[in-house]
């Protein structure tokens, strides 16, 4: 989104350049207010939804442990009753 932002922001001043300085120094003003607004977002989303992550990656961690675990297990069951020959 703030490429976006960006991109407008700079089509704009190209499109308005000095024959509308007033424009141009709004749509600037306004792509850096809504890039900072937008990275404000995104921190607090990210320090609220990290700890959540971290979590669910715990939980995944421990629930392939406990599958490794049941597969070595029925592994090494069938191993000791499979005949060999």
């Amino acid at each position: 989104m703030q490429f976006v932002l960006l991109l407008v922001a700079i089509v704009a001043g190209l499109r308005f350049g000095l024959q509308h300085w007033g424009h141009t120094v709004g749509a600037i003003g306004l792509a850096i207010v809504g890039i900072w607004i937008l990275y404000r977002a995104a921190v607090a989303s990210a320090r609220y939804y990290g700890s959540l992550l971290v979590s669910i990656a715990h939980l995944v961690k421990r629930r392939d442990c406990w599958t490794v675990a049941a597969l070595q297990t029925q592994f090494s069951e069938a191993a000791r009753e499979s005949p060999r020959g």
